[in-house]
């Protein structure tokens, strides 16, 4: 595979399929933080090995409890300028996971300004932006959510 170019359909159709988009949040004992992350895992490693070569992001295996299963490869980013960017590229394609894209943009954009302010580090995050990013970490739950 030529790793300066893959087709942004194809790439939306893997996503629709076999892709997480969300928000993630991780919690501390005296903090918690969110992040926007776009996921891939199936179990033939080379489409996952692929996008880790063209984007980065991190490569993992995970193994499985049952002997007839296969190990499931996973390409992931958190990187916000990179899930920007893909995922403004992928919407005109993505059908399944385009209210999910829109969010994780919406997200990603509204850390960025916060960032860009000194907000991230410099300054406490206050209560009501917690409150923000939290609903949007909920609503990816309910569009992620299984079954529906």
């Amino acid at each position: 595979m030529d790793s300066r170019k893959i087709d942004i359909r194809y790439l939306a159709g893997l996503i629709d399929g076999e892709g997480n988009i969300g928000v993630y949040k991780r919690s501390r004992k005296t903090y918690v933080t969110y992040q926007g992350i776009l996921r891939i895992g199936m179990c033939d490693p080379v489409i996952i090995k692929y996008l880790h070569k063209v984007f980065g992001g991190e490569y993992h295996i995970y193994g499985t409890k049952k002997k007839h299963h296969r190990p499931c490869h996973y390409w992931c980013t958190t990187n916000s300028r990179l899930l920007v960017s893909l995922l403004t590229r992928l919407l005109p394609f993505l059908i399944v996971k385009k209210a999910q894209a829109l969010l994780v943009i919406r997200f990603v954009r509204r850390m960025q300004y916060w960032q860009n302010k000194g907000g991230y580090f410099n300054c406490p995050v206050t209560k009501n932006e917690r409150r923000i990013r939290d609903c949007f970490y909920k609503k990816t739950l309910v569009l992620n959510a299984k079954g529906l």
